[in-house]
């Protein structure tokens, strides 16, 4: 997500790419680790896409609204 403020998009896609092959190689190259790993840094990166405040940072970090666990 900081990638994705700082700099922008495209640089914030090979990150999470690198950093999940990172993150499963780490783990004993677990394919669901990866996927885990690449799918949350997306989905972090989307959703601070158009950050203005620091409030939005956190909203991002929470699971979705309307959402029931």
């Amino acid at each position: 997500m900081l990638v994705r403020i700082v700099i922008n998009s495209e640089v914030a896609i090979i990150f999470a790419i690198l950093s999940s092959f990172f993150s499963a190689s780490l783990m004993g190259n677990q394919l669901s680790i990866f996927i885990f790993s690449l799918v949350g840094s997306v989905v972090g990166a989307h959703r601070v896409a158009q950050c203005e405040q620091r409030s939005i940072i956190v909203k991002a970090a929470l699971p979705l609204e309307g959402s029931t666990s």
